[in-house]
């Protein structure tokens, strides 16, 4: 009986623990995008499938002269569609923060999700271009989320390059950072907002896909009292110190 109720009592905590919120890949079902740089600029291509309304912001930049655009409508395109590009037509060509003629330009990308998720961290793709030096190099950024309340939280953090991938300056194209640790951590959110890119070459960066990677939120009913993994654990904990003890006791009265 007392070795059943061992075996139980684990199972409960195995129950318990494989229960958990795991880290996911958040398939955020669109995003918008305030000054892009309209594909087909210096061949770079890309595809958006909201609303693209070109800005009336013109700049030269490295004497390519271009044009911005405003992306509205919680679209889908280069930055979700799940492939890591490889060449100037599927990565998205961004200018910042102000071209050679004195242009303010700061892109911001606001990526809108189903549901709420609290964040882990966050996959930037440069591109595997390694014939262009524009891909990667960036070095910090400001992420925005927007919260269950309609809360905006800040932070600014610095990017920690991953992978194999390295653009024609022998740089790493894919940069990666964490929430964990930061202000902005167990926070739950609609939507993330990555904004003041630093770091890039000659101000130009890429970006052919944007991950995210987080838990689901599953806000608590107020009309219900639940029993949270923590009280089987404990609760299991306590049963399995019983059985230890009443072994010992018998060992003794033995």
């Amino acid at each position: 009986m007392n070795r059943f109720l061992l075996v139980s009592v684990i199972a409960a905590i195995s129950l318990a623990s494989s229960n958990a919120s795991a880290v996911v890949q958040i398939p955020y079902s669109g995003y918008d995008i305030n000054d892009a740089v309209i594909s087909g600029h210096g061949n770079w291509a890309h595809t958006y499938n909201g609303t693209i309304t070109p800005s009336g912001v013109n700049f030269v930049n490295a004497t390519w002269p271009g044009q911005t655009a405003t992306y509205q409508g919680v679209g889908s395109g280069t930055l979700n569609d799940g492939i890591i590009g490889n060449s100037l037509g599927t990565s998205q060509l961004f200018v910042i923060p102000s071209a050679t003629d004195g242009t303010l330009i700061n892109p911001a990308i606001f990526a809108t999700m189903a549901f709420a998720y609290t964040i882990d961290h966050i996959d930037i793709y440069g591109g595997d271009v390694p014939q262009n030096f524009i891909p990667g190099a960036l070095t910090s950024l400001t992420v925005e989320l927007l919260d269950i309340n309609f809360v905006t939280h800040s932070e600014t953090f610095n990017l920690t390059p991953f992978g194999t991938f390295l653009n024609s300056n022998g740089d790493p194209v894919n940069d990666t950072l964490s929430l964990i640790g930061s202000s902005l951590e167990g926070i739950a959110a609609y939507t993330v907002t990555l904004k003041d890119f630093q770091g890039t070459v000659e101000n130009w960066f890429s970006i052919t896909e944007l991950e995210i990677y987080g838990d689901r939120y599953v806000a608590p009913d107020p009309g219900v009292v639940p029993e949270p993994a923590s009280i089987i654990v404990w609760g299991g904990l306590a049963a399995i110190g019983s059985v230890i003890a009443y072994r010992r006791k018998r060992r003794c009265a033995a």
